[in-house]
C-alpha cells in the first residue's frame, strides 16, 4: 500500500496554493527539463518527474531570470490511484473553467471544490449537475495516461531563496483574480480573466 507523501516540517502550517501551477526548470544530471511546480509556497512546492531524486538532493531550477535551489525532503515513486483520478477530474473541472471564463458562479463553485480538496465523487455529481457533463473513466484514464502521472514519481522541495520568494510573489499577484474570486471580491471581469491563465514561462 502507497503510502501519503510527508511533509516537510518547515511547510507543515504554512498556506499552499494550488489555483496554478508555475512552469520551471529544473537541472538534473546536466541537463535542464521542464516541470510544473504544484501546491506551492514560499518555501516549497512539489512536482512529478522521471527518475528517482534522492531525498537531501540540492537541486539548481530557473525561471527566467530568476534562479535558485532546492532541496529534496521527500518523494514517493508510486502515486495511488485516488491521488490520479483527483488530479484527472480538478485538470477536467479546470479545462470547463478556461472555456467559460464569464460565467462567475461557474468558476466560483469550481475553483472552491478545488482549493478545499472536495471528493472527487462530489465534483464529478457537481459536473453532471451544473455543467452538462458526464466525466466517465474513460474520460480520466486518457487524462491519466496524457499526463503521465502514473509513470512518474512525486518530489517535494525546500527552497529557501529571495528568487524563489519573488516567483511566488509575481505568481499570486499574475493570479490576484483567482484568489479574489474566491473570496467574493473581484472588481472586475479583466482582473478575473487575468488570472485565469495558467503561469508559464
Amino acid at each position: 500500500m502507497t503510502q501519503a507523501a510527508p511533509k516537510a516540517p518547515k511547510t507543515r502550517s504554512q498556506t499552499r496554493y494550488d489555483h496554478a501551477y508555475i512552469s520551471l526548470k529544473v537541472e538534473v544530471g546536466g541537463q535542464w527539463h521542464w516541470v510544473k511546480a504544484l501546491h506551492w509556497n514560499e518555501i516549497g512546492f512539489n512536482f512529478f518527474f522521471p527518475e528517482a531524486l534522492a531525498t537531501g538532493v540540492e537541486l539548481n531550477f530557473k525561471k527566467g531570470l530568476n534562479q535558485f535551489s532546492g532541496k529534496v525532503v521527500w518523494q514517493r515513486q508510486e502515486v495511488n490511484g485516488a491521488d490520479l483520478i483527483e488530479m484527472a477530474v480538478n485538470m477536467i473541472l479546470m479545462e470547463r473553467v478556461m472555456a467559460h471564463q464569464d460565467d462567475l458562479v461557474l468558476v466560483h463553485d469550481v475553483l472552491g471544490m478545488i482549493r478545499r480538496g472536495s471528493s472527487a465523487k462530489e465534483k464529478l455529481s457537481y459536473s453532471a449537475e451544473n455543467l452538462d457533463l458526464v466525466i466517465t473513466e474513460d474520460h480520466l484514464r486518457q487524462k491519466i495516461a496524457g499526463n503521465h502521472w502514473a509513470e512518474l514519481g512525486q518530489v517535494g522541495v525546500e527552497s529557501v531563496s529571495s528568487s524563489w520568494a519573488e516567483v511566488v510573489a509575481e505568481s499570486l499577484r499574475q493570479s490576484e483574480g483567482i484568489l479574489a474570486l474566491e473570496q467574493k471580491q473581484v472588481k472586475s471581469i479583466d482582473q478575473l480573466l487575468g488570472g485565469l491563465n495558467q503561469l508559464k514561462g
